[in-house]
């Protein structure tokens, strides 16, 4: 029953699509990944994940979180970080 309500949710992005991350004069970062897809009351954010580094960045807001030029998928194993 639970995740019928939740499949109603949708977000800009789907888990493993490749974005640009634009956070205008701070920088922008490249070849990343969606890893996880987070919804509040009013904001979508997303967990990005930086292949060069193999780190994730927890809480992007969705305003930062731009389409790539690259169009690139990665698949990602289940895991169970929160």
């Amino acid at each position: 029953m639970l995740e019928k309500e939740h499949s109603n949710y949708s977000s800009r992005y789907k888990i493993g699509k490749k974005v640009l991350v634009d956070f205008c004069k701070k920088g922008k970062l490249e070849n990343t990944y969606i890893r996880a897809v987070i919804f509040t009351n009013c904001k979508v954010r997303y967990s990005i994940y930086l292949s060069n580094s193999k780190t994730t960045i927890h809480n992007v807001d969705s305003c930062f979180v731009k389409d790539s030029k690259d169009v690139d998928f990665i698949e990602f194993e289940t895991d169970n970080y929160s």
